[in-house]
């Protein structure tokens, strides 16, 4: 399987911040391991052929707190070309405290977009806000190209998912 799309759970472990205290399960017939993300979820969904992802855990997220994933599939085969996670955290009030936003399907693999964190952390989450925030959204990276999209198609398709999915996490959040 292609690594950089159509992993929606990749983007929103990225999304969530993978770190050592979440973590993966692959079982097998033989085995069921805990590992530690990010590395299982950025390397390959399983390390074994005859493994599936069984669960992942993450720790509950803070009170006001949404979260959205938004993507473009390719028509034949439903994966994302381009998919974006969002995890929005409201303070009491109403700015942006955390925002976390992962990509997939971009480049060659997924990614935490930073700068477009840190462009909605510390607004009031409004529509000029998420649109700032959504343009950074494929900032610094090397877009893939190919027969379903070019590079900077996919670009432009970051900016268009992300701003749903930020949209959607924020909405969510307030709810």
């Amino acid at each position: 399987m292609d690594r950089s799309v159509g992993w929606a759970s990749a983007s929103i472990a990225t999304a969530m911040g993978a770190s050592p205290r979440k973590k993966l399960s692959a079982r097998s017939a033989s085995s069921s391991p805990a590992v530690s993300m990010p590395s299982a979820m950025m390397v390959a969904p399983t390390s074994e052929a005859n493994e599936i992802i069984a669960e992942i855990r993450f720790p509950a997220p803070d009170g006001r707190t949404g979260g959205a994933y938004a993507k473009f599939a390719h028509p034949a085969s439903g994966f994302a070309i381009t998919g974006v996670a969002a995890v929005i955290t409201i303070k009491a009030d109403g700015t942006v405290e955390r925002a976390a936003i992962g990509v997939t399907g971009a480049a060659a693999a997924a990614y935490r977009a930073t700068a477009a964190e840190k462009a909605l952390a510390g607004t009031n989450g409004d529509a000029k806000a998420i649109a700032a925030a959504a343009a950074k959204a494929a900032d610094g990276i090397t877009a893939l190209s190919d027969l379903a999209a070019s590079s900077d198609y996919r670009k432009h398709l970051v900016t268009v998912y992300a701003k749903r999915a930020i949209e959607r996490a924020i909405s969510r959040a307030k709810a």
